[in-house]
């Protein structure tokens, strides 16, 4: 058994004997160095997806929302104070002759 593993052994080694050395052109290396370099990766930024059409599209909702509650907070504000201020005062029982102050 041994035997016929080192006999299996030398033939592998006397068949990479008969083996020559590969030439290769001594520009091979700066070759395929130039490729890969022309070779650019497609490379995608992180937020690719946010462009400037979507962009100006979000800031336009944005600026709705803002003007809306606004003039939602603006046109009940008037009403909404004197309330508040007459249910705060009987609240904490602060009903007085000279509401003036809080007004």
């Amino acid at each position: 058994m041994k035997n016929n593993i080192h006999k299996e052994v030398e033939n592998a080694f006397a068949a990479i004997s008969f083996l020559k050395k590969g030439e290769m052109n001594p520009f091979f290396k700066h070759k395929v160095l130039q490729r890969v370099a022309n070779e650019k990766e497609e490379t995608h930024p992180p937020f690719s997806w946010y462009k400037p059409q979507f962009q100006w599209a979000t800031l336009s909702i944005i600026l709705l929302l803002n003007v809306g509650a606004v003039l939602y907070a603006s046109s009940n504000s008037n009403v909404s104070l004197t309330s508040d201020i007459e249910l705060f005062a009987q609240e904490y029982s602060l009903q007085s002759s000279s509401n003036a102050i809080l007004k």
